[in-house]
């Protein structure tokens, strides 16, 4: 798998290092990679056995290893398997198993994690009134699920130009 370039002070190219680069290296210490995210200094990886490996810039949690410790290389986020999808958000994270469950971890000041608080979580945790998800994105203080059946459900910081909400500018700590 390749990696393109540029700036890794943190190490979010998981390459071990924090050298620069500034064409693609090719990402030697994971393989089978079914699906590939980025957040703001930090990645997240999905093998074809549904485990979700992280690397980068840590401060918050973003990498759902239960430590703040950032790291240049991928590391597995333990707690997880089964997993069928990611989404990055500017320092949260969210997976989706096979069956439609959402874990998420990571910065929670606006809810974004949609777990019904803003305590920021170091590891994985269930997003409990929320099943049948069949696709995660996230934005920098928000995230949204698509269901099986098409809805969207979104959480937290909700603005007129991000969410679709008859409530533009409500802060939504649960999918609704």
């Amino acid at each position: 798998m390749s990696i393109p370039g540029v700036r890794t002070n943190d190490g979010q190219l998981g390459l071990g290092t924090t050298t620069n680069e500034s064409s693609p290296q090719e990402l030697t210490s994971l393989s089978n990679v079914v699906a590939i995210v980025a957040g703001q200094a930090f990645g997240l990886a999905v093998t074809s056995s549904g485990a979700v490996y992280s690397w980068g810039y840590n401060n918050d949690g973003q990498l759902g290893n239960g430590t703040t410790t950032t790291e240049k290389s991928p590391v597995q986020v333990s707690s997880l398997s089964g997993i069928v999808g990611v989404a990055a958000g500017q320092s949260h994270a969210l997976a989706v198993k096979s069956g439609g469950t959402v874990y998420s971890w990571g910065l929670n000041t606006y809810g974004q994690l949609g777990n019904g608080n803003t305590t920021t979580e170091k590891s994985p945790v269930s997003v409990s009134g929320l099943s049948g998800v069949v696709s995660l994105a996230a934005g920098a203080d928000h995230s949204v699920a698509v269901t099986s059946g098409g809805t969207s459900t979104p959480g937290a910081r909700t603005t007129t130009a991000s969410l679709a909400s008859e409530r533009p500018r409500t802060r939504r700590h649960r999918p609704r």
